[in-house]
């Protein structure tokens, strides 16, 4: 299991995102928020997630 903390100035969430979710086998999300416009950029890669039987 690896643990990835972002903070978007010098880890970009989307980035991790796209490199990471196609090899993983679970992902949790810890999040304060999230906004409509924020979700938008990473639900691509949710789906893809989602798609590849995981």
């Amino acid at each position: 299991m690896e643990i990835t903390f972002t903070d978007n100035m010098t880890m970009n969430l989307l980035q991790v995102l796209k490199q990471t979710l196609p090899e993983a086998e679970e992902v949790k999300f810890g999040v304060a928020f999230v906004r409509h416009s924020g979700y938008s950029l990473i639900e691509d890669a949710l789906l893809g997630f989602q798609d590849h039987g995981a």
